[in-house]
């Protein structure tokens, strides 16, 4: 879909509410549950994509695909092993970046297929429903800390991170973005850096929102963190289901603690 467009700037605009205000056909998304609808949203100063608090279920591409869908009751998104039967978004750069308000009720997930350094497709699942990391050769479940609601987030992900984290490959593209439990959508973009995003996509200086980024750095400490408390909870249960006393501490809290670089910025 992007494999075309120039890609080596500052920025590469996904979606841009403003821009599909007019436009008679929307050929890079579509929605899979929850209905949308472009809005001026007074809040955030901007055209938005509303969803309502019901929220909304996003892919991209647009385009059905030929294969099986696998449902999972651990995985928010049902996943698809499928043969790309249009060609997929191509992103080059390593860093997504989402504007969303979420709803109130439901776990925020991010779903993504990416194609690593090998040509090697690797499916992510992040979402705030999950509490500990995990692998299948079918995809990887990437647990992320709980995110304020009733406010807008800028979240930014780095997949140059969470490849090298989760699988010790390089990033080379995104081919698929899902993206669920959305009540209103700003923006999706990607840039080279997290450091750099350019001032014309981030929010007004008057407008409250909470920036969280997910670089390569907290992506590996965490990734490192949750499986070492994940062997020390496994080893624990063997110890007591062997009859040895085991003192059971309360669960950690480094899910909720400081994962994420989160800075706070208000009017």
């Amino acid at each position: 879909m992007f494999a075309g467009s120039f890609q080596s700037g500052p920025f590469v605009e996904i979606i841009n509410p403003s821009t599909l205000v007019h436009a008679k056909d929307v050929d890079v998304f579509i929605v899979e549950s929850g209905k949308i609808v472009p809005t001026y949203d007074k809040a955030a100063q901007s055209t938005i994509l509303a969803a309502g608090n019901g929220g909304a279920t996003l892919r991209l591409p647009s385009k059905d695909y030929v294969g099986c869908t696998i449902a999972s009751h651990s995985c928010p998104i049902p996943l698809i092993v499928h043969k790309f039967a249009c060609p997929p978004v191509n992103l080059a750069q390593r860093c997504l970046v989402l504007q969303v308000f979420l709803t109130s009720d439901k776990p925020f997930t991010l779903a993504l297929t990416c194609l690593d350094s090998q040509n090697v497709r690797q499916r992510f699942v992040l979402s705030t429903a999950f509490r500990e990391p995990s692998s299948t050769p079918l995809h990887t479940q990437v647990p992320l800390p709980e995110m304020q609601r009733g406010c807008w987030i800028s979240f930014g992900l780095d997949l140059e991170g969470l490849l090298n984290a989760c699988c010790k490959q390089s990033f080379k593209s995104t081919e698929e973005i899902r993206l669920g439990a959305v009540a209103k959508l700003r923006r999706i973009f990607t840039v080279p850096t997290l450091d750099s995003i350019p001032a014309k996509l981030q929010f007004s200086h008057k407008v409250p929102y909470i920036a969280v980024l997910f670089d390569s750095a907290e992506i590996s400490g965490f990734w490192a963190a949750r499986q070492h408390e994940s062997k020390r909870a496994n080893s624990q249960n063997r110890l007591s289901s062997a009859g040895s006393p085991v003192a059971r501490s309360p669960s950690s809290n480094v899910y909720r603690r400081g994962l994420v670089r989160v800075s706070f910025m208000f009017a």
